[in-house]
């Protein structure tokens, strides 16, 4: 499945739709895809994220409105999921939650994460701001 140009596989795609059907989030496919570009579109939070279990770099983009949330792994342009954060009431609530470190580490001893801004003139930056025209 290719949305705003990034890949989210298709069996994935399909685990996630159910998931997301289960918990009464959405009724239909069409309406996950348009949460994903919507969330995309109108995220007003991006996070940098590295996890433990494969020290990949993710992007998180994260509407503060809506509590949506779409994580990309950034390298390959790859929709990893795209949900709504119940569990608290911010992203960085939620990243201390699950016991991640405020600040982003290189090691991958634990997972962290650190705020990206769109004017910074980054990679990171220029994919969010690239992204979003897009969708």
């Amino acid at each position: 499945m290719n949305i705003c140009g990034l890949n989210f596989p298709e069996e994935n795609f399909n685990k996630h739709i159910l998931k997301r059907k289960k918990e009464g989030l959405i009724k239909t496919t069409e309406e996950y895809v348009e949460k994903i570009k919507e969330t995309i579109k109108n995220a007003d939070k991006f996070y940098l994220v590295r996890q433990l279990q494969d020290c990949i770099d993710k992007i998180v983009f994260f509407n503060t409105e809506t509590k949506w949330l779409v994580i990309i792994i950034y390298e390959t342009k790859r929709i990893l999921t795209c949900f709504y954060l119940w569990k608290s009431s911010t992203l960085e609530e939620y990243f201390q939650m699950m016991g991640f470190d405020i600040y982003l580490r290189n090691d991958c001893k634990n997972s962290s994460y650190k705020e990206v801004f769109k004017n910074e003139n980054t990679k990171y930056s220029r994919f969010i701001k690239t992204l979003q025209d897009r969708c």
